[in-house]
C-alpha cells in the first residue's frame, strides 16, 4: 500500500510569527497531523523541503505552524520559517487512513 496523500489547502506564510494562515477547517487541522508539500509548490520557505513529512501544531481553526516532527508538535516547537510566501499543502496518510 504506502502513503496517500490528500490536498487540503494552501497556506500564506508569516514569518513573523512562523505561522501559515489556512482554509478553515476544524476537523483537519490537528496537532500531530502529517503534511507535506508537493514538488509542484516551487520554493518553500526555509527550513522546510519538497516532501518532507512535517507535523501540525494548530493555533487555530485558520492558523498552524510546523514542526519538524511529531515529538516537537506535541511540544509546540516549531520550525523558524523565513519566507513570506503561499504554498501548498497536502494531508499524508499512511494506507488510506489520515
Amino acid at each position: 500500500m504506502g502513503n496517500v496523500y490528500e490536498l487540503i489547502s494552501s497556506a500564506s506564510v508569516n514569518t513573523g510569527t512562523d505561522e501559515l494562515t489556512v482554509a478553515a477547517n476544524t476537523d483537519k487541522w490537528l496537532t500531530g497531523m502529517a503534511v507535506t508539500f508537493p514538488a509542484t509548490t516551487g520554493t518553500l520557505p526555509n527550513p522546510l523541503n519538497n516532501s518532507t513529512t512535517y507535523y501540525v501544531i494548530r493555533i487555530s481553526s485558520t492558523s498552524i505552524k510546523l514542526a519538524s516532527s511529531l515529538a516537537n508538535a506535541v511540544l509546540y516547537t516549531a520550525n523558524n520559517l523565513t519566507a513570506d510566501i503561499n504554498i501548498t499543502i497536502l494531508a499524508l496518510g499512511k494506507d488510506g487512513f489520515y
